[in-house]
């Protein structure tokens, strides 16, 4: 990944901090905020040496973050029935998310992630990704008015995901819950727009605060 690519990404978790943190505390109640999107385990080389294996998946890392600030959070999303699964969300557990809407998958392998740093620490990605063994439906949470559903472009742009991303935002609309949409879109994806842009519509009419960062 390139630095101005980091240094984005680390602005854009700054300022979404910042909001959502200034939503839960202006509440009476203490809201939960729910993450859905992808898990992912990404394990570092450089050259042939793996350097180390860590949590991921961007509604993930927004997740974790906002729990350690002192939100209460939920990750909504899928893992295999397998070690990496379990290794996700006993990290998630372990950094106080809730666990109890995320789906384990018999018979589907959790993704990994190989990131290859060249000289310059740009990375190359290689993605093992599995899918369900059966269509479940998502799990829906018992939202609260103003609790905060918080998701993104990549994981709705899914056609996969995107009949359960509009049954997720139909019910969190209809309970009052604010609803949170990173585009995620930075310069490397510009030529995925097209790709993108039913999604951010779809999601678009049911009136959000979206980041376009």
């Amino acid at each position: 990944m390139r630095v101005d690519d980091c240094i984005g990404r680390a602005c854009k978790m700054l300022v979404l901090l910042v909001v959502l943190l200034f939503s839960v505390s202006c509440s009476a109640r203490q809201r939960t905020v729910y993450c859905m999107g992808e898990t992912v385990l990404d394990i570092l080389f450089r050259g042939a040496v793996p350097l180390s294996a860590n949590t991921g998946g961007s509604a993930l890392n927004s997740a974790v973050s906002l729990s350690r600030a002192g939100a209460k959070v939920s990750f909504i999303g899928e893992v295999g029935n397998d070690s990496t699964g379990t290794h996700i969300l006993d990290f998630l557990q372990a950094n106080g998310v809730g666990t109890s809407l995320v789906r384990r998958c018999e018979g589907m392998r959790t993704t990994v992630s190989l990131a290859y740093l060249n000289e310059r620490n740009d990375a190359r990605y290689v993605f093992f990704m599995d899918m369900p063994k059966d269509e479940a439906g998502v799990m829906l949470p018992d939202f609260q008015k103003d609790d905060i559903l918080l998701l993104g472009s990549f994981y709705a742009v899914n056609p996969r995901n995107c009949q359960r991303v509009e049954q997720m935002l139909a019910k969190a609309r209809a309970c009052g819950a604010i609803i949170y949409y990173d585009v995620n879109l930075r310069s490397t994806h510009a030529a995925m727009l097209p790709q993108l842009m039913p999604a951010i519509y779809m999601v678009g009419k049911y009136g959000i605060f979206a980041f376009h960062v």
